[in-house]
């Protein structure tokens, strides 16, 4: 077994992984390692929409904005903790500028002022973007960075275990083929993403599957693991459909298993002109929204039912809607249209004029819309749960941070981009709480790590089943399983719920798991590292289908899923702002949210504190 040490840990490679490890830097913390299993197949360097959006505190303009109002429109929704969202707000502008100043191009006027627009979920104009590969240049200008310091990176290796000792995190232990690595490490740093290997149609690019388990296996808790975001996505190419993609007004056709096509917009009992504004207001009404149940959302529904029907579901770019007409959309997106450019005779026209890139990013990936069906599905794409966190972004686990979209700062509605402030404003959190530690704690009452392996009873045990795996012939394969459930997520726990189906799985999970070893294994064509991730999938969806019954139960059909249960949909039951879903390895309940009074600041006394914490006298 090869065995490295480090003071701090980073486990991904994304966006807020490598933030952390540049902050970390920055702060003179040199003795940092990031480990990752592939270092191009992250979610931020390979996914994001037609304008992929940043949202952060308005920086243009006469528009009123302060850190206490952005706070408030992250919090509005309930079920999150203000402490946090406040601190995403403070954060935002900082984070924003660096992002600036390493070079991603996030446009700016004659004045130098860097102009917003208004994003889903949100009523003020705090949203930007670089493009449609915005997280891709975040992500480019951050390598770039880190690389240029020399930091080490532990590329090509599967973490498969947190190894704790005395109630905090020792090290992890990583797979890379036959060979196994343990870390030890003084903090932990986690940033493996969304829970993306849950579902079959999903969003997330296939490189990329989450390893959120890792953590509630070692003791986290988790919050609203029941929310997510999922929306209209091509799937051939796996892309999120929103903004100008809906607004350009596309024909929406399914193919059956006999070739007859359908406009099947066009069988609804709604008038054509109410449709197609419907279909315009999908680009910043992406996600499904209960909600929007009786409005845009109902595209959604009607795209579903066609894959009910075992029909495939398209969108053709090249001609018209049957019985489309510019001038009897609803004004607002009349408007819109006018204002953009997109007042054009078809489809393609209209989205070449409002966004060229967006026509050349899927050309570049072998799809000509100009003549070419898109292949599309109701997919998962965001996860707005994740690990409950505090405002420095630290875990139930002392010294264990969880950053970016594997914490769950979010709950059923935020501002479309806040995810990528989140994964600056986390990974800064947490390494500038590291530097305050080092600083102003004393060496002798700090954790004791030294550089020899631990013999815990905890770390044997997992080498052991390494290589038991390696040994034995598997009879059933766990990459199998994991697939099957794959599917099961997404026909019954996706967008539309099947109460009496999660209940059945989440009971077939509980028999499952406690003796997954013993029964499932890898076969001669699969990887050992298989058998590991799919547990971690299947742990992670144990997890959400609770928290998804523990709502379903208690809340109703809300947010981002409505719920059947015996073919029936589930009222909303109403809620509770102050309380949110909090979900252990084995269970969910509620948790009241803690108050937040933001205190009044006096220059001073902030400067003295300030200075105390970061060594100064």
């Amino acid at each position: 077994m090869k065995r490295l040490y480090f003071n701090t840990l980073v486990v991904g490679s994304g966006c807020a992984g490598l933030n952390a490890m540049d902050t970390l830097s920055d702060t003179n913390i040199t003795d940092i390692a990031l480990i990752t299993e592939g270092l191009y197949q992250g979610t931020s360097r390979n996914t994001g929409s037609d304008k992929q959006t940043y949202y952060k505190l308005s920086l243009a303009g006469g528009l009123k904005d302060s850190v206490a109002d952005m706070a408030q429109t992250l919090s509005a929704s309930g079920e999150v903790d203000k402490e946090v969202c406040y601190t995403e707000a403070a954060n935002s502008v900082e984070c924003f500028l660096k992002l600036a100043h390493l070079g991603v191009k996030f446009p700016t006027n004659a004045y130098g002022e860097y102009v917003g627009y208004q994003t889903d979920h949100d009523e003020s104009k705090r949203a930007t973007s670089a493009g449609p590969l915005t997280s891709k240049q975040m992500w480019e200008v951050l390598y770039h960075s880190v690389a240029s310091k020399n930091l080490t990176i532990i590329d090509g290796y599967t973490v498969i275990k947190i190894i704790m000792n005395q109630g905090k995190a020792q090290g992890i232990l990583a797979l890379k083929g036959d060979e196994v690595l343990y870390v030890g490490c003084q903090n932990l740093i986690l940033a493996t993403g969304g829970p993306s290997g849950i579902y079959r149609d999903s969003v997330y690019p296939e490189s990329q599957r989450g390893m959120s388990a890792l953590s509630l296996i070692a003791g986290t808790k988790a919050v609203n693991l029941h929310h997510f975001q999922y929306g209209i996505a091509s799937t051939s190419f796996r892309w999120n459909l929103s903004g100008t993609y809906q607004q350009a007004i596309p024909r929406y056709v399914s193919i059956d298993e006999e070739g007859v096509e359908r406009e099947f917009l066009t069988e609804t009992h709604l008038p054509l002109d109410q449709i197609y504004s419907f279909v315009f207001l999908k680009g910043y009404q992406w996600p499904f929204d209960s909600k929007k149940i009786s409005g845009s959302s109902l595209i959604d529904l009607f795209v579903h039912q066609e894959k009910l029907k075992k029909r495939r579901v398209y969108l053709d770019y090249r001609t018209n809607p049957q019985g489309f007409s510019l001038h009897a959309l609803s004004e607002e997106a009349l408007h819109y249209l006018e204002k953009s450019n997109g007042l054009l005779d078809t489809p393609i026209q209209r989205l070449e004029s409002m966004n060229p890139l967006a026509v050349k990013l899927y050309k570049d990936h072998g799809i000509d819309l100009h003549t070419d069906l898109l292949e599309i599905s109701v997919c998962a794409q965001n996860h707005n749960g994740g690990i409950k966190v505090d405002c420095h972004w630290q875990s139930d686990i002392e010294n264990v941070f969880v950053i970016g979209e594997a914490a769950g700062t979010f709950a059923a509605y935020r501002p479309g981009g806040t995810a990528l402030n989140s994964t600056q404003v986390s990974s800064l959190r947490a390494a500038t709480e590291i530097q305050r530690r080092a600083l102003t704690t004393p060496p002798s009452a700090s954790l004791k790590y030294t550089k020899r392996l631990f013999s815990n009873d905890e770390l044997l045990a997992e080498v052991e089943k390494i290589d038991t795996i390696k040994q034995r012939k598997a009879k059933k394969s766990a990459l199998s399983l994991m697939k099957k459930y794959q599917s099961d997520m997404s026909d019954y726990a996706s967008f539309m719920r099947d109460y009496d189906r999660i209940h059945a799985m989440k009971q077939e999970l509980d028999a499952l798991l406690p003796s997954f070893f013993d029964e499932y294994g890898v076969s001669e064509t699969e990887l050992i590292v298989d058998a590991f991730t799919s547990y971690d999938a299947l742990v992670e969806m144990r997890a959400v289908l609770s928290a998804m019954e523990f709502a379903a139960d208690n809340i109703g059909s809300y947010g981002g899923a409505v719920t059947k249960k015996s073919g029936e949909i589930l009222p909303f039951l109403g809620m509770t702002l102050d309380k949110r879903i909090v979900t252990t390895k084995d269970t969910s309940s509620f948790e009241t949210i803690k108050p937040f009074i933001k205190k009044e600041d006096w220059f001073e006394t902030v400067w003295k504190e300030y200075r105390k914490n970061n060594g100064e006298r």
